[in-house]
């Protein structure tokens, strides 16, 4: 115990030097590796959770079932996060009990879905094995027939499983130190985050980007494209594209606090950049999977919208000075 005590205060005093967090307490220190924990849990959450009977590796949003689905625990996830780092205490409990239900609904979903695979993979093979018996003891001829494969689990499923249970821990640490013992938290963190006021600021300003940024950040939750062959036919770009589709959430985030704060000299990068995504998200590579669903559509919405704005400003209104 000596030990670990020694330990932490080292770390504290390296925190304390941070650039990014501001610890000057055991209690900041707990609190910091609460935020970090629930940082874990959206990290893994983009990890393989299962393997479908085509051998598709998916994640937990390869799930669209319903409002409450993996991409709007996702959405409310990242929310609780913000709200952890401006230390928001009153919604600290509710938002951490809340959506680890939430997790534990979605995990048990997925527990069901390689379930069920695998019932109605032993059923099938255990009727072509009669089949096949059958035909071989009759006519003395066996056809061949292809044995079913089925879901199976992934290291992705238990990743997420434990650190879920370790920032449940840790809200009891926290909560232990904060209620019982007393002491008061004095954990900063420096970095600012988009307000409801930033977006109302850049809708002010600029209308047609706020509404494209809004309009493809909406987009990676919602249902991108169907997948055929697969136990969850319709999965979002977090399935398969997590990294690009958390790209464009920040990019979409910096256009409107760019527009918002009047620091306007990246914008173009970041609409180009944005712009660039359609060479992965082109309508061959989604006609390829299937059909496009409801989010693409939006994402579409959004990239012309962002189109427009850059012909408008470097032709339109160039042709009008002229």
């Amino acid at each position: 115990m000596f030990i670990i005590a020694n330990k932490m205060r080292s770390e504290i005093e390296k925190m304390k030097k941070s650039p990014l967090v501001t610890i000057k307490s055991r209690l900041d220190f707990i609190y910091l590796a609460y935020a970090i924990s629930l940082g874990l849990i959206i990290l893994f959450s983009f990890m393989g959770v299962m393997v479908d009977e085509v051998n598709n590796s998916l994640n937990i949003y390869g799930w669209i079932r319903g409002i409450l689905n993996a991409n709007l625990f996702l959405a409310v996830s990242l929310l609780e996060l913000v709200f952890v780092l401006k230390r928001k205490e009153k919604t600290l409990i509710f938002l951490r009990i809340l959506n680890s239900l939430w997790l534990f609904k979605l995990l048990l979903d997925v527990v069901r879905g390689v379930v069920q695979s695998r019932m109605a993979a032993t059923s099938y093979n255990v009727f072509a094995g009669i089949v096949q018996f059958t035909s071989g003891f009759l006519s003395g001829w066996s056809p061949t027939m292809e044995r079913a494969n089925s879901a199976d689990m992934l290291n992705g499923y238990y990743l997420i499983l434990y650190s879920a249970f370790f920032s449940l821990i840790l809200l009891l640490v926290y909560c232990y130190f904060k209620y019982i013992k007393k002491e008061k938290l004095t954990f900063e963190f420096h970095l600012s985050f988009l307000s409801v006021e930033d977006i109302k600021k850049s809708y002010a300003k600029n209308k047609l980007l706020t509404v494209a940024s809004i309009s493809i950040s909406i987009s990676q939750f919602l249902y991108f494209y169907s997948l055929p062959g697969t136990i969850n036919k319709t999965v979002s770009p977090f399935t398969y594209h997590a990294i690009l589709a958390l790209i464009i959430l920040a990019l979409a985030v910096l256009v409107v606090s760019s527009i918002a704060s009047g620091e306007e000299k990246r914008l173009d990068t970041y609409i180009i950049t944005l712009l660039l995504t359609f060479i992965v998200y082109n309508p061959i590579y989604i006609f390829q999977h299937g059909r496009p669903g409801l989010g693409y559509i939006v994402y579409i919405f959004g990239w012309i919208l962002f189109g427009y704005y850059l012909v408008d400003k470097k032709w339109i209104q160039s042709e009008r000075n002229h």
